[in-house]
């Protein structure tokens, strides 16, 4: 019912909807709760109450998924990699993206950081904010957008990730990255912009602390006998 209503549109009462069903009142606040837990209902108490249609937040299950990562013990180069991934397959889509106002958007980001000053001073990460937001926008894939605002919070969360892209040497580096990868996706070339990723891969895998690579190389053993049965 809530999935056939707008947002926020209203179901019906607790009485309404419990002779629409037809089942018992504590079998009806029992599902109710669930549904609700789901965030595809809103249960609201006096004069006006009942259940209201409503959609999942998606920053929610963004902030949840980062959170089950950090207590699984992932790593940053866990991270890396899988962001790596994601965001080739994106820049493939992106590339087959011909939508004027999103290359537009783009052209105009890419514009804005190739005539940034070199200032220095302290990071500010929302060129690359604004590059994800239009990467998300041209690939218009939804498992990837989400899978991709996992991952960018997870970074944005984990300590040596921040004190990794935080320096100014490393946020000029980025900053020219994100141009030349938006000139390749303006350019459809798909194969510049994977390399670009990838090179940028490569640089921060090499910068990482030995320390947070311990519990991957501890594992790899583990995963080699896996392999081998």
């Amino acid at each position: 019912m809530s999935l056939a209503a707008a947002d926020g549109d209203f179901l019906g009462s607790e009485t309404e909807l419990l002779q629409l069903l037809g089942v018992s009142r504590p079998t009806f606040r029992q599902a109710a709760r669930l549904v609700a837990h789901d965030q595809l209902v809103e249960i609201r108490m006096g004069p006006h109450g009942g259940c209201y249609a409503r959609r999942p937040n998606g920053d929610s299950v963004v902030r949840s998924a980062a959170m089950f990562l950090h207590l699984r013990h992932a790593t940053l180069l866990d991270a890396l990699r899988i962001s790596c991934e994601l965001d080739c397959f994106s820049a493939v889509l992106a590339c087959e993206n011909r939508s004027a106002p999103a290359r537009g958007a783009l052209e105009t980001l890419v514009k804005a950081l190739e005539t940034a000053p070199d200032v220095g001073g302290e990071p500010d990460d929302c060129a690359e904010r604004q590059f994800g937001a239009l990467m998300a926008l041209m690939a218009d894939n939804p498992i990837v957008t989400l899978m991709h605002d996992v991952v960018a919070r997870f970074l944005a969360t984990d300590p040596a990730s921040v004190a990794l892209k935080g320096t100014p040497p490393m946020v000029r580096a980025r900053r020219g990255a994100i141009a030349r990868q938006g000139r390749a996706i303006l350019a459809g070339d798909a194969d510049m912009a994977s390399a670009i990723i990838r090179q940028q891969f490569e640089a921060y895998s090499a910068l990482i602390p030995v320390h947070s690579l311990e519990r991957r190389l501890a594992l790899e053993p583990l995963s080699v006998a896996a392999s081998s049965r």
